[in-house]
Parts: C-alpha cells; sequence; structure tokens
C-alpha cells in the first residue's frame, strides 16, 4: 500500500513538474516569438495573456496571435481571414499568413538597418550646431531630426539586397511583404534612436563649440 501511495504521489509530482515547465510557443502576426508556461485567452474581451520571463503578466489582442505550438509540437492555429478587426487589413489565407509571419520573423532577426542609424545619427548631430552657427534658435534643432527620420521611413529596404540574400523566396509575395513590412519598422525605430543619439551627441558638441 506504501509502494503505491508513493509510486502515485511521484506521478502527481512528475505531473506538476512537467505542467510546471512545458514550454508554448506563442507566434504573433508581427513574427515576433513568445515562449511561455503559463497563458489564458479570455474570449469576452478578445485579449491574450501570457508570463514573460520576468514572471510578468503581459497581453496582447487576440486577434494579433497566429498560433500557439504546445511542448510536445501540436500547433493550435488561431487566425483566421477574418479575424483582424480592421476590415481588409489582412485577406491572406492561413498558409499564407504563415508565409508572412515567417518573413516577419526573418526580418525580426536578420535586418539590421545600420543605414538608417548612421543617417539618423548624423542629421541629428549635425541639427543643433546647424541651428546654433545660423543664430537660430537652438530650441528647434529637434524638429531637423524627426523631420529626417520621416523622410528614411519613406524610403523602401532595397528589394536587390533581399533577392540577393533569399533568391528562393523572390516568388514567395506574403514572405516578401512580411519581411519588408519588419525591415521599415526597424529602420524607422533605428533612424529614431539614431537621431536622438546624435541629437545629445550634437548639444554636446556646441557646448564646446559655442560657450564661450
Amino acid at each position: 500500500m506504501k509502494k503505491t501511495s508513493l509510486f502515485i504521489g511521484l506521478i502527481l509530482f512528475a505531473s506538476l513538474f512537467y505542467e510546471a515547465n512545458a514550454q508554448q510557443t506563442i507566434w504573433l502576426l508581427n513574427g515576433q516569438k513568445i515562449v511561455t508556461a503559463k497563458y489564458s485567452i479570455v474570449k469576452e474581451t478578445e485579449m491574450f495573456y501570457y508570463q514573460n520571463k520576468k514572471g510578468k503578466t503581459k497581453d496582447v489582442p487576440l486577434e494579433y496571435v497566429f498560433s500557439i505550438t504546445d511542448s510536445l509540437g501540436k500547433e493550435t492555429v488561431l487566425y483566421t481571414p477574418d479575424s483582424i478587426a480592421d476590415e481588409g487589413a489582412f485577406t491572406y489565407n492561413e498558409t499564407e499568413m504563415r508565409e508572412y509571419v515567417h518573413g516577419r520573423e526573418t526580418a525580426n532577426e536578420n535586418y539590421k538597418g545600420r543605414l538608417a542609424f548612421v543617417s539618423g545619427f548624423a542629421i541629428g548631430a549635425a541639427a543643433p550646431i546647424a541651428t546654433s552657427a545660423a543664430g537660430i534658435n537652438f530650441f528647434y534643432a529637434p524638429l531637423i531630426p524627426a523631420v529626417g527620420t520621416s523622410a528614411i521611413n519613406l524610403t523602401k529596404p532595397s528589394f536587390t539586397t533581399f533577392y540577393k540574400k533569399y533568391p528562393d523566396k523572390k516568388e514567395n509575395l506574403p514572405f516578401v511583404s512580411g519581411y519588408m513590412d519588419s525591415a521599415r519598422e526597424k529602420r524607422t525605430k533605428n533612424a529614431i534612436w539614431g537621431g536622438l543619439s546624435g541629437l545629445g551627441a550634437g548639444i554636446i558638441a556646441c557646448c564646446f563649440l559655442f560657450v564661450d
């Protein structure tokens, strides 16, 4: 009897240990990969909740979750072509959306966008120096990198570079679209950070150049 109780106890302990450490992989439509041991779906509010690595609960609208893959590799796809709130936002079927998500993931991991950061930094650094040298009110300096960031945002990542790096994806339009969307977002973020960093460097330079 004691052996049976001990055996049952070990099974229960093992199941609890497995449940606590079982990792589910969540894929969002923006290509973000979330690995979590705990998640919940509240259909009333159409929200998806998960626990991050720090143990904090985060949330994301359910409509932006593509799929959930459990620790055994079983995938449950939540996306449907009409699951997006904004009408006409996506018309991809499940297979096409999978490629779109893969494209975004690939850009998230591999696209650097260094030129956008360097350009933003150069514009940001030049702004306070140029305004001070021209006798323009110093407080107008941040407008220059803001305009520069907007201009960078209007440009597109190089398709030529993309096709050289991923020649087998040239005809995969959902993948290309997903990759370019993430690359464009990363370029914008890098331009903003570059502009802010350059602006700070330019202000410091002005302290030495124009202050007696």
